[in-house]
């Protein structure tokens, strides 16, 4: 099996020196940290015992710092691009999930991430440095439906809100349709 981690030392390992967010490639300076892998633990005790145990439940969502520093006209343009597109306001949790490429990402086999908090950009002297905190976003799991259920089978000669027997179009007698008598209400409450 492949490691999906990208070797920064080698010629692939060029992605690592820029970041896809929202849309929007920056090629500046880009560095990423964080906890990908979280263990998520019930501790449970139990009654008439000392001690407790605990389960694990899954994983947690991974969260990550991205810091992008920009030197050059063009860097400052991406960058301004960049947080333009990042920190759009949607309604939604899904309006809000964003696209990301970056191999310290990727490796978790994320590929979305929600903005949970981003800095105002700082100016120090010859460069310009962002730094926000993003969450791993897992769309919601799908939910089990039930089938509907069919409409009952109407009764030989009934349609619509009529009782009786239609002609059965060979010149048979028939009786003619009147309407349903309505149902009575129910004692019970």
């Amino acid at each position: 099996m492949s490691s999906k981690l990208l070797n920064p030392f080698t010629a692939e390992g060029a992605p690592w020196d820029a970041l896809v967010f929202g849309g929007v490639r920056f090629e500046g300076g880009v560095e990423v940290t964080g906890t990908p892998w979280k263990k998520k633990h019930d501790h449970r005790r139990a009654r008439g015992r000392n001690g407790a145990r605990s389960v694990a439940t899954g994983w947690d969502l991974g969260e990550w710092t991205i810091k992008l520093t920009a030197w050059e006209d063009d860097d400052i343009a991406q960058l301004g691009e960049l947080i333009a597109a990042v920190t759009q306001r949607g309604e939604g949790q899904d309006s809000n999930a964003l696209a990301i490429e970056h191999p310290a990402i990727t490796v978790a086999g994320v590929g979305q991430v929600l903005l949970e908090e981003a800095d105002a950009p700082e100016v120090d002297g010859t460069k310009v440095t962002w730094t926000a905190k993003v969450k791993e976003y897992r769309p919601p799991a799908p939910r089990v439906v039930t089938a509907t259920p069919a409409p009952a089978a109407q009764q030989q000669g009934e349609r619509d809100g009529w009782v009786g027997v239609e002609a059965d179009g060979f010149g048979a007698a028939y009786t003619p349709l009147r309407p349903r008598a309505p149902t009575p209400p129910s004692s019970d409450p």
